[in-house]
This record gives C-alpha cells, structure tokens and sequence, in this order.
C-alpha cells in the first residue's frame, strides 16, 4: 500500500523502493502490485530493470498478474505476448490465460498455446459435466434413473448441468 500510496503522490523512486521490498519479503503477494511497479518504473526509467525482476519472480512463481505486467508497454509486440502467454498455459492452464491468448491475434497463437486452451477449457468444463439430481442435488458424472443420494426415481434432468 506504502508503493501505491507514493505512486500517487508522484513519488515514483520511494514506491520502486517500496515495491522492491515487497517483492523481497513476500514475492508470492507481488502480482497485486505488479501493474503499479511498472508504472513506477517507467516514471523513473527503471523499466527493463523492473522488467528483469518480473520474469525472474514470472519463473520461480507464474501468475497472471504477473504475466499481465510483463506485457504492458508499446504495441506491436504481439509475437513476444502470445509466446509469453503460452509459456504460462503450458505451466498453468488457466482459462484467464486462455482468454488472453484468444485476445492477441490468430496468426501469433503458436500449437504449444492451442494445446494450453484446450487443457484449459478442458479443467474448467469439468465441474460441470455432471448430472443434478432435481430433488436432492446430488451431483455425478453419468446420468442414474434412480438417485443415489436420496433413491427417488428419475429425478435426474436428462441433461448436464452446464446445459440447464
């Protein structure tokens, strides 16, 4: 808070000094500040420092918080993004980092990324591949004409929840 306090108050070197010390004591907490450092480190011309530090805590603790920071900065890097945001789907599937590689442009998305999507959706769509039984809410991942859970027959909805 001390980091983003002093950004606004236009002292971008004591929020570096702040950020930095957090990133030291509690590098697992960055990602909420990430977005703020970078800007305080392109107010004090500290940006591809700043940008080093990111990567080396993006290596040793992947986040999209992280990531998202990496990526701030001119256009036109739409290449460097795309295999940035795959690096992190092979690492972490998640469906935040596949909608931003879904966000960059088709011609950049790279087979390791498409692989990541699919693992992605394929971990998220799960939980919601189950049948609901209608009376108690006892959930499976097959259709039953008698519930399990409280025995009442054909309560289940011929459908997935997802599709309700």
């Amino acid at each position: 808070m001390l980091g983003q306090w002093r950004l606004r108050s236009g002292d971008a070197t004591g929020a570096m000094q702040a950020f930095e010390e957090l990133l030291k004591v509690a590098p697992a907490s960055f990602g909420l500040v990430a977005m703020p450092y970078v800007e305080a480190a392109a107010a004090c011309g500290r940006l591809d420092e700043a940008r080093a530090a990111l990567q080396a805590l993006q290596v040793r603790a992947p986040s999209m918080a992280v990531l998202r920071a990496l990526m701030q900065g001119p256009g036109g890097r739409e290449q460097e993004q795309a295999a940035l945001l795959a690096g992190q789907l092979q690492r972490q599937p998640t469906l935040s980092a596949a909608e931003a590689l879904l966000a960059q442009p088709p011609d950049t998305w790279s087979e390791d990324g498409l692989a990541g999507i699919r693992k992605a959706v394929s971990q998220a769509a799960a939980p919601v591949q189950r049948y609901r039984c209608a009376a108690c809410g006892f959930e499976a991942r097959h259709w039953f004409w008698q519930c399990p859970g409280c025995l009442g027959w054909d309560s289940f909805p011929p459908r997935p929840v997802e599709e309700l």
